[in-house]
């Protein structure tokens, strides 16, 4: 890793957790009460179709979160504003270079699972349109069968 990667987490993941945080409150929106009622509370010991949509965006968000704050940790130079004795006990234990590298690889993951995560939160958001559109699709049905034939 090299100096300065902190900069590219710090510019992307602001405007990503405020889009995902607005894309949370929709999906706690999205449908009328009855398409909620439909996909909240399970009869088996596995958590609900709704349940599991809001967890995929709790979790896109925790990890968002953590990938900033580490970028900002590792922005301020803490890994680099150790007192030089202290530095120099570090040293004949660990190279304290090639740990602060280690510590920003690890950092960077962080930030990089954080991206990957979109790809779960859209297919949650997709598998959730998708039962809203069974949902209808099937509100349609019954209304077309209890609905007098007007023929005339």
């Amino acid at each position: 890793m090299v100096p300065g990667w902190w900069d590219l987490p710090i510019s992307v993941l602001p405007n990503l957790v405020g889009f995902t945080l607005g894309g949370y409150a929709i999906l706690l929106a999205f449908g009328d009460e009855g398409f909620k009622i439909a996909l909240s509370g399970s009869s088996s010991d596995k958590a609900s179709p709704y349940l599991g949509a809001s967890a995929t965006f709790a979790h896109f968000i925790s990890v968002q979160i953590l990938a900033l704050i580490l970028a900002i940790i590792a922005k301020s130079g803490v890994f680099t504003y150790f007192p030089c004795q202290l530095a120099d006990k570090i040293n004949n234990i660990v190279d304290l270079d090639a740990l602060t590298h280690v510590v920003w690889g690890l950092c960077f993951t962080v930030f990089t699972y954080a991206l990957t995560l979109l790809g779960a939160a859209t297919i949650a958001i997709f598998h959730l349109t998708g039962w809203y559109d069974r949902l209808i699709s099937e509100k349609q049905k019954r209304n077309k069968k209890t609905a007098p034939d007007n023929e005339n």
